[in-house]
């Protein structure tokens, strides 16, 4: 492995903290019009969908070594 100042460390990651708020903020953005796009696309009759299903952690299960 190569160090290098320029490079951070690794660092623990956990899922789904602030995960309603980053869902709701993605659907906002693409119920917006970009009226500056070469040829706008008109998502007036769009509507928000503000329903957030459960996270399925099953999907998300940790594999053990020698659970091949």
């Amino acid at each position: 492995m190569i160090c290098s100042p320029s490079i951070d460390p690794p660092y623990p990651v956990y899922g789904g903290i602030f995960r309603e708020e980053a869902i709701m903020l993605l659907r906002k953005f693409y119920v917006q019009e970009n009226e500056k796009a070469p040829e706008p696309k008109q998502k007036k009759n769009r509507e928000l969908k503000t329903e957030i299903f459960p996270l399925d952690t099953n999907k998300f299960s940790q594999k053990k070594v020698g659970d091949d």
